[in-house]
């Protein structure tokens, strides 16, 4: 297969290094942008339709991810914040109560939208705290969620279980998804996490 193609959809890509490759133009959170397209394809054996649908659902929603996601980053970070004040030398506004969005885009930059074989896709950013491969940014499923690892996006395995939704497993440890939960009259997030492998369906216990 030629390493340079014309996708109908996708539009010019290049091969390299298991990835098909192209650039758009973006303006994120205050700054301009060139975001790297990068569409999986390790065997390049062709990018598969569920990738093209993949990319024009970004595409369609785009401008709902940009609002979304920065409160899941925040999240995250505060979640961190203690680890990430080891790592880096933070300043007085980069505390976890009063960091603000601008700032927090200055610290985190978007460079990839990864999209995978599965079709799942998602932001890839790089960090201050975080040295070599950065963060991704699922934007897939019903909500985004933070991945801590990039080669988690290629491998991910997911189910639909009747009583906890939607699901994915970390290829280590179990499957996790989010509840809506209210908090002491706010409504948050809540992570779940079920022990488990891959191959094992949810336990009528853990559904207890």
């Amino acid at each position: 297969m030629a390493d340079t193609i014309k996708d109908e959809v996708l539009g010019e890509l290049e091969y390299n290094k298991y990835v098909w490759v192209r650039s758009m133009d973006k303006t994120l959170y205050g700054s301009d942008v060139v975001i790297r397209v990068l569409v999986q394809d390790e065997n390049q054996e062709g990018i598969l339709d569920v990738q093209r649908k993949a990319y024009q659902t970004y595409l369609e929603n785009e401008e709902k991810y940009i609002k979304e996601a920065p409160k899941y980053i925040l999240d995250y970070y505060k979640w961190n914040y203690e680890e990430i004040d080891r790592v880096v030398e933070l300043k007085p506004g980069d505390q976890k109560d009063t960091i603000t969005e601008e700032r927090l885009f200055e610290m985190c930059k978007v460079f990839f939208l990864q999209i995978a074989r599965d079709g799942s896709f998602g932001w890839v950013l790089g960090c201050s705290w975080i040295k070599n491969n950065g963060f991704v940014v699922l934007l897939s499923e019903q909500e985004p969620r933070i991945l801590m690892k990039r080669d988690e996006l290629r491998y991910i395995h997911k189910m639909n279980d009747e009583t906890f939704g939607l699901l994915t497993h970390d290829r280590e440890n179990g499957w996790k998804g989010l509840k809506k939960h209210a908090f002491f009259g706010e409504e948050e997030n809540l992570v779940i996490e079920l022990e488990g492998g891959v191959d094992d369906e949810i336990t009528e216990a853990q559904k207890k």
